[in-house]
């Protein structure tokens, strides 16, 4: 994480990738939303994403000239190595977009982009 991003923690959000947004642009500076519960999440397609409380719910917002091809693959990637580091628990990455443990779907990735 860069030395100069913000974070913001809330019991309950709506939705940490809408948040994330309107922060970022805020002080066009990254930032980190996370939430203990998600009412009003989703994956791709805006399909609802279910993100009840113990649930781990984060955004990052960055931001970037060309966004990569592979970004949600780096993304996917990024996250098994943290979880197997912190948790020491081994996650598959199932393409696109799903973290995989013990053949369940533990997490979404989602990445969002649009032009300033």
């Amino acid at each position: 994480m860069p030395e100069n991003y913000q974070h913001f923690h809330f019991e309950v959000v709506g939705s940490t990738n809408d948040l994330c947004r309107i922060e970022c642009k805020k002080k066009l500076k990254p930032t980190l939303i996370t939430a203990d519960k998600q009412t009003e999440g989703r994956g791709r397609n805006q399909k609802r994403w279910e993100s009840p409380k113990g649930n781990i719910s984060f955004s990052y917002g960055f931001f970037c000239g060309k966004p990569h091809p592979a970004l949600s693959l780096l993304a996917g990637l990024k996250t098994t190595i943290a979880i197997k580091k912190i948790f020491g628990k081994c996650v598959k990455l199932k393409w696109p977009n799903d973290l995989i443990y013990e053949s369940k779907k533990i997490d979404g990735i989602l990445v969002e982009t649009e032009k300033y």
